[in-house]
C-alpha cells in the first residue's frame, strides 16, 4: 500500500480553497431568467434621499452602500439601472405601487409593503441602538424611553415597534435620520432609534459630538433588502443570485469604504447603585405590602366610586355590539345626558359620521389585542352639537367581573379649537411668507433690471474719449449713486435675513477719509440745488484707515444725510466725525486696537415732535413731513439702527420742533494702516480682439430692448458678431439656424423663459458645445443653484460689471483681447525720470499743483493718482513724468520740481 502524500493533500486543499473563493464571481442564470433579463435591460430604481451611508442623494447623484451594490449587480447582469433622484421617500413608495419604480435598493420589510413589493434576502444587517445626548440620564434599554420625546421619521416603522411594546413616549416627527439626530443634539428630542451603521456615519460626518450610542435594543438587527415590484417575481430570484455571486472581497470593500463604527455604551455606576438600593427597599417592603393588601381593597373600591361619580372625564362601558352597560355621572355635566339615560343604547350612534372610519380601525385593534387604544373624535351632545374628546379604550371583555370594553374620554374641545386656530394661523402665515417671497423675487427683478441699464450705459459713456472733466465727474456721481442704490436694494430685499437676525458683518480694511469724500461729492449737487450748506468735518485725531463693514457704514451715513437734506429747507446739513471715547490717544491710533468712532448728522430742518420719538426707528414709520415729501418707504432709519447695533454701537436722536435734528451714533472698528488696504486694480480697457481668432458669434437673449442694447454696444465695436432674441422660443430657433459660440440668456421672459430654452438647447449634442451664461436680476443667492441645475454653464447677476462680461467670455470660449495699455506701451516716451525737468508747469492750474504738493508731503498715493490723472487731461507728458516719479516714491523730486518750476507755489 502506498504512503499518503502530504504534499498532494496540500495541493488539493489549495485548489478547493481557490474554487471556493472564486465561487460567486459569475451569476448563473437559467435560460428563462436570461431571456427575462434580455427583455428588461433598463430597470428603474430608487432609494431614500437622506439615509447615509446606505443610500442618499448628493449633487443629483445617488451614493452609498446600496448604490455600490446596485452598480455591481448591474454590471454582473448587463442591465442599465436608471436612478430616480428627485422623489421623496413617500413618493418612491407610491411610485412602486403604481409600477413606475421597479426596484428599491434599500428598504426594510413591513407588512404594509409586502402587499405590493417582494423582498430579496437581506444583504445589509446592523443592530438597532438608542442614541441620546452624552449628558442625558442613563438609558439601559427601550423601557427607559417611557415618557421621553422620541425623534420619529415619517413612514418609518421604528416608532411603531415602541407602540406595539406599550412604550409610552412623545413623538417628535422628522423627515430623515440626519434631522432626527440633529433634533436629539439640539434638545428637541431625547432619543432616537436607528441602526448602528447609519447613526455612527451621520454623527461623525456632521460633527454631532454631543451624541452617544446609549444602549442596544431588543429589536435585533435592522435588515435591508432589495424590494421589487410584486409582479416581477423573476427579478427577486435573479437579484438573490446576483447578491450570492458578490465575493467577500467585494463586500469588504464596500463596508470599509462607508462604515467606521464606534460603539459607546457604558454602565452608569451611580444609576446602578441607585437601582440596587431601590430593589433592596422594594424587597423589604414586599412583606408589608402583602400584609396590607386585603385592607386596601375596600379603599380602592371607594376611590374608584368617587372618581367615576365626581371625575371630570366620561367613563362608559359597552359590549362588543356597542350596547352601553354603564355611564358615569359626569355625562350630565359634560354631555347633558341624565343618569342611566344612555344605558341600552348603542355607543356608535353618539360618534360623528366623519370619525366612524377611524373608529372602525381602532375598534378592530381593540378586539384583536388587550392593549389600550387612543383616538381623538367627536361625541354628540344631548342638544345636538358635537364636542371633541380624547378617548382611551381597554378591552376587558374577558374580565369575569366586567365583560365589557371600557372608554375613558376627556373633553379637549377648547384645546382642539385652539390647536385648530393655531393651524389656520400657521397656514395663513405660511401663505403670507410665500406671497412675500414671491413679491421680493419680483421686486428684485423689477428694480435690478433697470439699474443694469443705468449703470451699464454710464460705464459706456465714461469710455467716450471726448468727455470734459465736468461730464466725467457727473458720470462718476451717477455710477456711485447707482451702486449705492443697488446696495440698498440688496439689503432691503433680503428682509428675511434682517427679520431673523442673520444679517452679518463683512469687515475689510478701507480708507475712511476717502469714503467720506465720496459721500460728500455724491450729495453736494443735491445740497446746491436746494441752496443748502453741506459741511463735512472730522477731528484731527480721526483715523483714516479702519477695519469695519464699509458698505453698512456708508449706507447708514447716506440714509441719515439724505433724510437731513430732504427735510431741510433753509440753512444746511453737517456731518461731524470724531472719536467717541476720548481716552484713546494718538499712540493707540498707530496700533491695531479697537476704537469707538462717533458720527453726528445735524440739520436745521423742521425737527421731529416728541410724540414721534419712540416710533422713529420702527419699520415703515414716517413723520408727517415724510408723508408730505412722498419719498422713501420708512425703512431707512430702522435699517440704520440695526446696522449700527450690528457694528457694536447705538444711535440716538436729539431734536426740537422747528429748530432741527441731530442723529448721533457710534460704532466699534479696528485700526488699520495703508499697507492693509486692498487696492483694486482697475480693469484694463479692452479695445478689440486679437488677430487670428474665429469670428465669434454671440446670441443675446433678453425681453428688454435696453438690456440687449447694453450688451450690443459693449460687444459689437470689439468685433463680435451679434444676434438678438426677445424670448426663449426665438433663442432656440436662432441657435439651431445660426449656431452661436456663446449665449447670454436672461432667465425670466414671456412666451418661453430661459430655463426651458436652456433645457431644449442642452438636450441636443450640438448644444453641449454652446456656452450658455445666465443673466438674472434676482438678488437671492439660491437662484444660482437653480440656474446651474437647469443646464447653464455659468451665472452672472444684474447689474454686472463690464469686466465680468469679458472675463466669462474668455473663460468659456477662449476669447483673446487687445488692451489699450498694450497700444500705449508701444507709444510711450523713453522712461527718463528727469523728463519733467525740461517742462513748464506754468499752464497748469495753481490750485491743482497746491493739492499735488499736499498729497506728496502726506505720501497720499490715492490722492496723487487722482491729481495726476487730472493733469493728464492738460498735458500727457507732464502727467507721465509725475507718474514715473510717484511709482518710485520719489516725492521729494516732485516737490522740488513744483517749487523750482512754479514760483507761485511755495513748498511748506
Amino acid at each position: 500500500m502506498k504512503k499518503f502524500n502530504p504534499g498532494l493533500l496540500f495541493i488539493i486543499f489549495v485548489i478547493l480553497c481557490f474554487n471556493v473563493s472564486a465561487k460567486g464571481s459569475e451569476v448563473l442564470l437559467t435560460d428563462d431568467e436570461s431571456a427575462w433579463i434580455s427583455r428588461h435591460k433598463i430597470i428603474n430604481i430608487a432609494g431614500p434621499r437622506a439615509f447615509p451611508p446606505f443610500h442618499y442623494i448628493e449633487n443629483n447623484t445617488a451614493k452609498g452602500m446600496a448604490s455600490d451594490y446596485a452598480l455591481i449587480i448591474s454590471q454582473k447582469l448587463g442591465i442599465q439601472m436608471i436612478v430616480d433622484t428627485s422623489s421623496s421617500w413617500p413618493e418612491i413608495l407610491e411610485k412602486t405601487k403604481n409600477r413606475e419604480i421597479d426596484v428599491i435598493t434599500c428598504a426594510s420589510k413591513t407588512r404594509e409593503r409586502e402587499a405590493y413589493m417582494s423582498f430579496t434576502t437581506p444583504y445589509l444587517s446592523y443592530p438597532m441602538v438608542i442614541i441620546s445626548r452624552r449628558q442625558s440620564p442613563f438609558i439601559g434599554g427601550i423601557k427607559d424611553i417611557h415618557g421621553k420625546k422620541v425623534a420619529c421619521i415619517k413612514k418609518i416603522s421604528t416608532c411603531e415597534w415602541l407602540v406595539n411594546d406599550n412604550i409610552e413616549f412623545i413623538s417628535y416627527n422628522v423627515n430623515s435620520p440626519l434631522e432626527a439626530l440633529e433634533a436629539v443634539s439640539l434638545g428637541y428630542a431625547d432619543v432616537y432609534l436607528g441602526n448602528l451603521a447609519a447613526t455612527t456615519y451621520i454623527i461623525e460626518k456632521n460633527g454631532l459630538a454631543n451624541l452617544k450610542i446609549a444602549a442596544p435594543t431588543e429589536y435585533g438587527n435592522y435588515d435591508l433588502y432589495f424590494a421589487v415590484r410584486s409582479d416581477w417575481p423573476e427579478m427577486v430570484v435573479i437579484l438573490n443570485k446576483a447578491l450570492a455571486s458578490i465575493t467577500p472581497e467585494e463586500h469588504g470593500q464596500i463596508r470599509q469604504k462607508w462604515i467606521a463604527v464606534r460603539y459607546e455604551h457604558g454602565i452608569d455606576s451611580g444609576r446602578l447603585k441607585e437601582i440596587a438600593v431601590q430593589a433592596g427597599g422594594a424587597l423589604a417592603l414586599i412583606f408589608f405590602i402583602v400584609f396590607l393588601w386585603n385592607r386596601q381593597i375596600w379603599k380602592r373600591e371607594e376611590k374608584f366610586r368617587c372618581l367615576t361619580e365626581h371625575g371630570t372625564d366620561i367613563i362608559q362601558t359597552f359590549k362588543k355590539d356597542g350596547t352601553i352597560v354603564y355611564q358615569s355621572p359626569s355625562h350630565t355635566a359634560i354631555l347633558g345626558y341624565n343618569a342611566d339615560e344612555l344605558k341600552g343604547t348603542c355607543i356608535f350612534d353618539l360618534f360623528h359620521e366623519h370619525d366612524k372610519k377611524a373608529w372602525e380601525k381602532i375598534f378592530k385593534a381593540i378586539l384583536k389585542t388587550n392593549d389600550s387604544q387612543t383616538i381623538e373624535h367627536r361625541i354628540r351632545h344631548k342638544q345636538g352639537h358635537y364636542l371633541y374628546f380624547e378617548s382611551n379604550f381597554v378591552n376587558l371583555l374577558k374580565n369575569r367581573a366586567l365583560k365589557a370594553i371600557v372608554m375613558n374620554a376627556r373633553d379637549i374641545t377648547l384645546s382642539w379649537q385652539t390647536k385648530n386656530e393655531l393651524k389656520l394661523a400657521k397656514e395663513a402665515a405660511e401663505a403670507a411668507n410665500k406671497a412675500k417671497s414671491a413679491f421680493l423675487a419680483n421686486m428684485s427683478h423689477e428694480l435690478r433690471t433697470p439699474l443694469n441699464a443705468v449703470l451699464g450705459f454710464a460705464g459706456l459713456l465714461k469710455q467716450n474719449a471726448g468727455l470734459t472733466r465736468d461730464q466725467i465727474e457727473s458720470i462718476d456721481i451717477i455710477s456711485k449713486s447707482g451702486n449705492h442704490l443697488l446696495n440698498l436694494i440688496n439689503d432691503v430685499l433680503d428682509m428675511s435675513k434682517i427679520e431673523a437676525g442673520r444679517t452679518s458683518l463683512r469687515e475689510t480694511a478701507f480708507d475712511l477719509w476717502l469714503m467720506l469724500d465720496d459721500i460728500e461729492d455724491m450729495l453736494r449737487l443735491r445740497a446746491k440745488e436746494k441752496n443748502l450748506q453741506l459741511i463735512f468735518e472730522r477731528t484731527a485725531d480721526f483715523p483714516r484707515y479702519i477695519y469695519a463693514d464699509e458698505a453698512k457704514l456708508r449706507q447708514v451715513l447716506i440714509n441719515l444725510l439724505n433724510n437731513a437734506l430732504k427735510f431741510t429747507q433753509e440753512g444746511g446739513v453737517a456731518l461731524r466725525a470724531g472719536i467717541w471715547n476720548k481716552n484713546y490717544s494718538n499712540e493707540i491710533l498707530s496700533g491695531t486696537n479697537t476704537i469707538e468712532l462717533s458720527f453726528e448728522v445735524e440739520d436745521t430742518g423742521s425737527g421731529i415732535s416728541e410724540d414721534k420719538l419712540e416710533s422713529i426707528f420702527e419699520p415703515f414709520f414716517q413723520t408727517h413731513s415724510g408723508y408730505q415729501s412722498e419719498e422713501g418707504t420708512g425703512l431707512g432709519l430702522s435699517i440704520s439702527k440695526k446696522f449700527v447695533q450690528l457694528m457694536g454701537g447705538d444711535i440716538n436722536l436729539y431734536t426740537k420742533t422747528d429748530q432741527g435734528s441731530m442723529f448721533k451714533f457710534y460704532i466699534k472698528a479696528g485700526l488699520a494702516g495703508p499697507e492693509n488696504i486692498y487696492n483694486k486694480k482697475k480693469s484694463p480697457k479692452i479695445i478689440g480682439l486679437q488677430q487670428g481668432q474665429p469670428k465669434y458669434r454671440i446670441l443675446i437673449v433678453d425681453d428688454r430692448w435696453d438690456n440687449r442694447q447694453l450688451l450690443v454696444k459693449l460687444l459689437k465695436p470689439l468685433g463680435f458678431s451679434i444676434c438678438e432674441a426677445e424670448n426663449g422660443r426665438q433663442a432656440v430657433k436662432l441657435w439651431k439656424k445660426w449656431e452661436p459660440h456663446l449665449i447670454w440668456m436672461d432667465m425670466r421672459m414671456p412666451v418661453m423663459d430661459g430655463y426651458e430654452a436652456v433645457k431644449q438647447i442642452k438636450s441636443n449634442i450640438k448644444g453641449q458645445a454652446t456656452a450658455v451664461i445666465a443673466l438674472t436680476a434676482s438678488a437671492f443667492e439660491d437662484e444660482r443653484s437653480v440656474v446651474m441645475s437647469a443646464g447653464c454653464d455659468d451665472f452672472l447677476r444684474k447689474p454686472f460689471r463690464q469686466s465680468d462680461i469679458f472675463l466669462l467670455m474668455q473663460k468659456h470660449i477662449g476669447v483673446k483681447y487687445e488692451y489699450e495699455e498694450q497700444i500705449k506701451e508701444k507709444n510711450k516716451p523713453s522712461p527718463d525720470k528727469n523728463i519733467i525737468s525740461s517742462l513748464c508747469f506754468a499752464k497748469l492750474d495753481p490750485e491743482l499743483l497746491i493739492s499735488l504738493e499736499k498729497a506728496a508731503i502726506e505720501g497720499d498715493m490715492t490722492a496723487m493718482d487722482k491729481l495726476i490723472e487730472q493733469i493728464r487731461l492738460d498735458d500727457e507728458q507732464i502727467a507721465y513724468g509725475l507718474a514715473q516719479l510717484a511709482q518710485n516714491f520719489e516725492y521729494s523730486k516732485i516737490l522740488l520740481y513744483i517749487k523750482n518750476e512754479n514760483p507761485r507755489v511755495q513748498t511748506q
